[in-house]
């Protein structure tokens, strides 16, 4: 299971603080340090774009600005959400923070009441 040996208390946290925010790229350095094994978490390579108007994070890579590889907040969420079963719980929308923040509203109350079995 992803949650194998996770610190839910330090995922709760994580969840309350940045679960808002669609648009982050992590290292994966920063869910290992709560306990997650590398080889679960969505690790993608992504590229900034000079052609777009916000320089935004694509995997398009025309025009390659940057690259930078790491673990989109968006995609983690999911993963969550999915893990604690309630991935099919949340309103899908289109903006990267709405889905974010909706995603996040259902894994809160599951991930404090697994916190606390814990």
């Amino acid at each position: 299971m992803i949650l194998d040996g996770v610190d839910l208390h330090k995922l709760l946290a994580y969840v309350k603080e940045e679960g808002s925010d669609g648009w982050i790229i992590w290292k994966p350095e920063y869910f290992t340090a709560m306990g997650f094994k590398r080889e679960v978490l969505p690790i993608e390579t992504f590229v900034s774009s000079k052609t777009d108007s916000k320089w935004a994070i694509t995997h398009k890579g025309k025009n390659v600005d940057k690259v930078t590889g790491g673990v989109w907040n968006l995609a983690m969420l999911v993963r969550i959400a999915d893990a604690i079963g309630v991935g099919d719980d949340y309103d899908r929308h289109d903006g990267r923070g709405s889905q974010a923040r909706a995603i996040s509203a259902v894994i809160i109350p599951r991930l404090a009441w697994l916190a606390r079995s814990s």
